[in-house]
């Protein structure tokens, strides 16, 4: 099953369209409408079968959950 959509990185997660009914096997995330200079980059920090949680960060700096922050997702699973 392929998915895709966009949302905020809150802590919340990221939820898929729908529930994989076995397993999530990858995220791959973009930053959406990113800006020039705008250093922070997603990173995947963890996935269920029903979300992603997705922070953005720089190099050699933390990653956070920036909820007005935008990213797009592509999710395989089965």
């Amino acid at each position: 099953i392929e998915q895709w959509g966009s949302a905020g990185c809150s802590d919340a997660g990221i939820a898929f369209p729908i529930a994989f009914p076995n397993k999530c096997f990858g995220v791959v995330a973009t930053r959406k409408e990113a800006v020039h200079g705008d250093i922070l980059q997603p990173n995947v920090e963890s996935l269920t079968t029903q979300r992603a949680f997705i922070k953005l960060g720089a190099a050699g700096a933390g990653h956070e959950f920036y909820s007005t922050r935008y990213v797009t997702i592509y999710v395989i699973g089965k």
